[in-house]
């Protein structure tokens, strides 16, 4: 039986985050250490990000955020179950104990990532190629909002998906296995 050949996918995350981490990005990506790039939207340097990977013809994706900086949905600026009093996302374990508390409205999550998409095609001009989430979020239980903007937007695939759904993704375009990490 002859093997089947396999290609795995590595994705550079934090796209945007700032022109450092954009520069080492685009280098991991030039020199073939990875092979497509996650974009943080409401990151300082997210519009530079977008410019480089047009520029490089870098295959790019959403790097869906909740925990970090502040909404890009302006409707959940000021008064929000995702954000703090200060107005920023709660952060990394602050979002976890307030998904675990039953604390978060999945409407309000729906929204914010919508607005992600949004943004991101502002940046881009298309839609992203996947999905993933900033600090993993994506596959925490009960966030189901991820997969819902995903499927309202049609995005190709979303990586990293929870324990209980791991396996290979077939990727349309090419009858052989995919392996996605990020």
């Amino acid at each position: 039986m002859p093997l089947s050949r396999l290609l795995m996918v590595v994705t550079g995350d934090d796209f945007g985050y700032c022109p450092r981490r954009n520069q080492g990005i685009v280098e991991c990506f030039l020199a073939g250490g990875i092979s497509n790039v996650s974009l943080l939207v409401n990151a300082s340097a997210a519009r530079e990000a977008a410019g480089l990977a047009g520029r490089y013809k870098i295959p790019i994706g959403l790097h869906a955020n909740l925990s970090e900086g502040t909404p890009v949905c302006q409707n959940l600026q000021q008064i929000s179950t995702l954000i703090n009093p200060q107005g920023f996302f709660h952060g990394k374990m602050g979002f976890r104990q307030a998904l675990e508390r039953g604390q978060l409205s999945m409407k309000q999550v729906e929204l914010e990532l919508r607005a992600q998409v949004r943004r991101f095609v502002e940046l881009t001009g298309h839609l992203p190629y996947h999905m993933d989430g900033h600090q993993h979020v994506h596959v925490l239980p009960d966030c189901r909002g991820v997969a819902q903007a995903e499927r309202h937007y049609s995005v190709l695939e979303v990586t990293q998906r929870g324990l209980e759904g791991c396996f290979p993704l077939v990727s349309p375009a090419d009858p052989h296995q995919v392996v996605s990490i990020t």
